[in-house]
């Protein structure tokens, strides 16, 4: 394997472990599940299935044991009946160019969409200081954080924490409300964002709550 990934990155490339979950002999991934020399993960494949949502839960549970590995988003379309870009990852980035894109991927300044309809912005902050997708806000373990998350294009969803409580207490709103929570945070808190397709029935949202340390935001 290393040979490979060598070669990928002496190319300008990232070595990505795609659909390591898929339940297919000789298509999901075998070579260890800490995902040891790999730049990313294909945390979202094409339309939303159980594999997608198990490959999220097991990365999610590596970002809160300490490792981060930076997440991406394909269609891997097949045929006319997948179409591509679902899913799909957008690249904050200083330049439309490649190697901009791929250090900002490696930095993991990404997060996923089912469609380029999708907007978000995403902001944790404490004081002067801030940090959004991929950056690390150092905090102490009794820090307030406040955390802002603006979606659009998504109309009648609700935003939800990976982490408890599974969902925020929020309420239904209308207009372009952004949602907001302030919560406690560990030291040097790393966390990165992504969307995944679904929720429930409410435009907009607004909250301002408290949860446990472990904690980070999956759309």
């Amino acid at each position: 394997m290393t040979r490979f990934t060598d070669r990928v990155r002496s190319l300008g490339g990232l070595a990505i472990v795609c659909h390591p979950w898929v339940p297919i002999p000789g298509t999901k991934w075998d070579f260890g599940y800490d995902y040891a020399g790999m730049d990313a993960i294909e945390l979202w494949n094409g339309p939303w299935t159980l594999d997608d949502n198990h490959c999220v839960e097991h990365w999610h549970s590596l970002l809160v044991a300490g490792q981060f590995i930076p997440g991406v988003g394909s269609s891997d379309s097949h045929g006319v009946n997948q179409p591509v870009g679902l899913a799909q990852t957008i690249v904050r980035a200083p330049a439309l160019s490649a190697p901009a894109v791929i250090a900002a991927v490696k930095a993991g300044h990404s997060w996923l969409a089912e469609s380029s309809a999708v907007g978000l912005t995403f902001t944790a902050s404490v004081g002067d200081r801030s940090a959004s997708c991929g950056d690390r806000l150092a905090v102490g373990p009794e820090t307030v954080v406040d955390v802002v998350l603006d979606v659009t294009g998504v109309p009648g969803a609700w935003p939800r924490s990976s982490a408890r409580p599974a969902r925020w207490p929020a309420r239904s709103v209308t207009g372009t409300v952004p949602c907001v929570s302030r919560r406690r945070c560990p030291p040097d808190w790393h966390r990165s964002c992504g969307r995944r397709y679904a929720a429930s029935t409410a435009p907009r949202c607004s909250t301002r709550s408290r949860a446990s340390p472990d904690w980070r935001w999956w759309h």
